[in-house]
């Protein structure tokens, strides 16, 4: 039953994680899903899994740097919105897709030892961010060299897959938590 709940629990923190919704205050955008706490849920469903993780305590321990560092980000934003932290911020995100990379191969192994008749699924995500995730890093450093009416529009369409995936991934793991043997 714990690996039903840590899949459960890494398919809500997903959502966190790349579902933003921001309200501006004052020209400052503020998340009212902050990925912090989708990495909090993603570290305690690690622990959950700890018949996959307890040798490599890397899905813990990312998860909590992630948790830790996008709080941090959070904060600068509200106490110093003028403060450029962008370099900071590309780094954390690179972290973050290597993480879910990882994450989801791991995932990929607990449904094909567990019975899950839907691996490929799992496969396909996995890919599927990584190739978003270069899309939208290729627009934000394209910034300056596209008009900017182009810009929202790949922008747009970047985060609408992005959305997409996301709500893809949540259903694959809830669809793989109640399919899988334990």
């Amino acid at each position: 039953m714990k690996i039903k709940n840590g899949l459960r629990l890494i398919a809500i923190g997903f959502i966190f994680t790349l579902v933003n919704i921001n309200i501006t205050f004052d020209q400052t955008q503020i998340n009212i899903m902050p990925d912090f706490i989708g990495w909090i849920l993603i570290g305690a469903a690690s622990v959950m899994l700890k018949e996959y993780t307890k040798k490599n305590p890397f899905y813990l321990i990312g998860a909590i740097l992630l948790a830790l560092c996008d709080a941090a980000i959070l904060v600068v934003r509200l106490v110093l919105p003028k403060l450029d932290i962008s370099i900071y911020e590309t780094g954390v995100s690179l972290f973050s897709i290597l993480y879910i990379f990882l994450l989801l191969s791991k995932l990929e192994k607990i449904g094909k030892d567990k019975g899950y008749n839907d691996v490929n699924s799992v496969r396909i995500l996995k890919y599927v961010y990584l190739i978003v995730y270069l899309i939208f890093q290729a627009l934000t450093f394209a910034a300056d060299y596209l008009p900017i009416r182009v810009l929202a529009v790949l922008f747009s369409i970047s985060g609408i897959a992005a959305l997409v995936t996301a709500i893809a991934t949540a259903f694959v793991l809830f669809k793989m938590s109640i399919q899988i043997d334990e």
